[in-house]
């Protein structure tokens, strides 16, 4: 009980020992080095930001991989500096840093590709895949009654033959971009372009981000409202001159599928049935009929 015994950080020592090698470095003048606060403050800026590029530039694997490998690698050099070279790097700062630095890019990655899912398929669509961590079989299709719509552009050949690229590039923008706000004004989104024509479809749900709208007018009812605004909108362009070309639309209420489909390595979001062929059949017959 009475012996003089200390826990140091390389183990149980006795107190002369101790007091021996504190001798030992003052005779020798071999003291451990420390790195200053601000070299240390630099070195974690610089590792965290030399990352964070590499991330944005290679994708989130590559970068999780690359953290993984420069703080085994960190721990080794500043290991070896220790015992070696009697230099005391701070290592434990430098590691959380490297990990805090990826879980701020993993989180700001995440959001970007959310983003990007909702631009290239509806909302809700998105935000599936996303709750499954991509694993779109367990998102099941479901015959549901549903409004299906198609609308294309009259003479969109001789409109292609007439327009520069540019000039049919905006044309083109300015009418998705007006299908879409009347879309969004009646709880739907589109659901894909195939060249000039526009395919969407209301259910029963408010998938818009509009909350002011009344979810309980029936989706039949909403449809027929979207292809009027629709129809009123680029006739009052016409008129004004900034579009010059009209639209044929089907509209079909009733049964069909809706969900995720596709072979093994593609798969898209989509509705098929009867409903959708008498829709598009519809559109088409409104070249003859008007």
């Amino acid at each position: 009980p009475l012996e003089d015994r200390q826990i140091t950080p390389v183990g149980e020592m006795q107190g002369c020992e101790i007091l021996m090698n504190a001798t030992q470095t003052l005779l020798r003048n071999d003291y451990i080095h420390r790195t200053g606060a601000a070299t240390n403050l630099i070195l974690r800026h610089l590792l965290c930001l030399a990352l964070a590029i590499y991330v944005w530039k290679r994708g989130l694997f590559s970068g999780l991989r690359l953290s993984l490998i420069v703080g085994v690698l960190w721990s080794a050099f500043a290991h070896y500096l220790f015992l070696f070279e009697a230099y005391w790097f701070d290592t434990v700062t430098v590691l959380l840093s490297i990990i805090m630095a990826m879980l701020l890019v993993t989180a700001v990655e995440s959001h970007f590709v959310a983003t990007a899912f909702q631009r290239f398929m509806p909302t809700w669509v998105a935000q599936g895949i996303i709750q499954q961590s991509g694993n779109v079989s367990g998102l099941k299709s479901e015959l549901t009654e549903i409004t299906v719509i198609f609308c294309d552009i009259r003479g969109f050949t001789s409109l292609s033959e007439t327009l520069d690229h540019s000039e049919l590039q905006k044309l083109l923008s300015n009418y998705y971009s007006i299908a879409e706000r009347f879309a969004n004004r009646y709880g739907t989104q589109l659901d894909k372009f195939v060249g000039d024509e526009i395919m969407l479809y209301f259910d029963s749900c408010d998938r818009s981000n509009n909350r002011n709208r009344k979810a309980d007018v029936h989706h039949a009812v909403r449809g027929v409202q979207w292809a009027l605004d629709m129809t009123s909108e680029l006739k009052r362009l016409a008129r004004s001159g900034e579009t010059s070309f009209e639209v044929g639309i089907g509209i079909c209420t009733g049964k069909a599928q809706v969900g995720i489909f596709g072979g093994e390595q593609r798969k898209q979001h989509t509705v098929y049935g009867d409903t959708v062929n008498v829709a598009s059949r519809l559109q088409h017959a409104t070249r003859d009929v008007g």
